[in-house]
């Protein structure tokens, strides 16, 4: 029948039948997911966006005033930047050391392996072959006695209790020595080096040059390593890519124009990296991640408070609810108000909505 028909109508009805087949491809593949792909921020006046330009300014003011060591502020709603701000030279190219905030993304590489199928967190690092580090100091016997008993869980919320308790008792912050096991883990699980594991994951969010500086033997790791610790210099808005996967829930832009978007690590990852992953132990730490939750009544838990005073302000890079610490939650966290202020400080500064990305970084050495 189609033969018979007229070239132009079979013209048509090849074109319909494509566009109802484009249509439920894009009906599929769902609304475009935010944020920048492999490709640059775009930038947008924050108006539209539901923010104000004049609060966010005084945002700036503020956190400019009250903790000078922080030299930049970006703000990111709807996949776009709507604010920046930089002091001291700086600029959105500007590489600054991130310290912990690597630690996050150490966080997401270890959940795309558990994406993948390659990694159970909750089977001992010693069921994969990963043998227990050389530890100086009085610990290090009673490290080796609780190694069968150490999990992928136990290093990702800071829990493995370092040779002192067993693991999953108490909260034990390290930065080295004993999450360091997750490097040899990657490395037994993917088959490939543990930098070249973390360089592939770091370049599907455009961050390609994350790892590029990683130091080298004598006085630094072996060239196929990465600083499971952080360390790595960003910028903001690089920073920013890591809070807008965690609100996408794990998903990120497909390097195709029109493809559809690519499942980083799963959604439950992205909510585990930002819930207490021991309650009863850390009630304000998920997977490498404070979450600056108000600190809890009992010891060894609570938000970092690292930099010189003052030390209030922007915890290195805020996204949604779970990163702010004032119930409002006030955009900015404490950093936008002071005790001065009173209760009425809020009405000066805008609300921060759960879909809201924060990146302000603490003044360190130029890279």
């Amino acid at each position: 029948m189609a033969a018979a028909l007229p070239a132009a109508i079979t013209r048509l009805a090849v074109a319909a039948a494509l566009a109802h087949g484009a249509a439920a491809t894009a009906a599929a593949r769902g609304p475009p997911t935010p944020g920048p792909g492999l490709g640059p921020w775009a930038s947008e006046p924050p108006g539209p966006h539901g923010l104000s330009a004049s609060n966010l300014a005084l945002a700036a003011h503020r956190l400019a005033t009250a903790t000078p060591v922080r030299d930049c502020f970006v703000v990111v709603r709807d996949g776009v930047v709507v604010h920046e701000s930089y002091r001291s030279g700086r600029d959105n190219t500007s590489l600054v050391l991130i310290d912990s905030i690597g630690k996050t993304m150490t966080a997401l590489i270890v959940g795309h392996a558990v994406s993948l199928g390659l990694l159970d967190i909750d089977k001992p690092l010693q069921s994969y072959g990963v043998q227990p580090a050389e530890i100086d100091g009085p610990a290090g016997a009673k490290w080796k006695t609780w190694w069968p008993n150490v999990t992928t869980r136990h290093l990702l919320s800071q829990t493995s209790g370092q040779g002192q308790y067993p693991p999953g008792t108490a909260f034990t912050y390290d930065s080295d020595e004993y999450i360091g096991h997750l490097s040899p883990l990657l490395r037994k699980v993917s088959g490939v080096t543990p930098r070249e594991f973390a360089v592939r994951f770091a370049s599907q969010l455009g961050l390609e040059h994350l790892y590029r500086y990683e130091g080298a033997p004598p006085d630094g790791l072996a060239d196929d390593e990465f600083e499971i610790g952080g360390g790595q210099p960003m910028t903001c808005p690089d920073i920013a890519r890591i809070g807008q996967l965690l609100l996408n829930k794990g998903r990120w832009r497909s390097a195709e124009p029109n493809g559809a978007p690519v499942q980083l690590v799963t959604e439950e990852w992205a909510e585990a990296m930002s819930t207490p992953s021991m309650p009863a132990v850390s009630s304000s730490y998920g997977f490498l991640t404070y979450n600056n939750l108000p600190p809890p009544s009992f010891p060894n838990c609570c938000s970092p408070r690292w930099s010189e005073p003052p030390w209030t302000g922007c915890p290195g890079y805020a996204f949604g609810h779970n990163r702010n610490m004032k119930k409002g939650p006030y955009l900015g966290d404490d950093l936008v108000t002071s005790p001065a202020d009173g209760d009425d400080a809020g009405a000066l500064v805008p609300f921060a909505p759960p879909d809201i990305i924060i990146s302000c970084v603490r003044s360190t050495l130029p890279f």
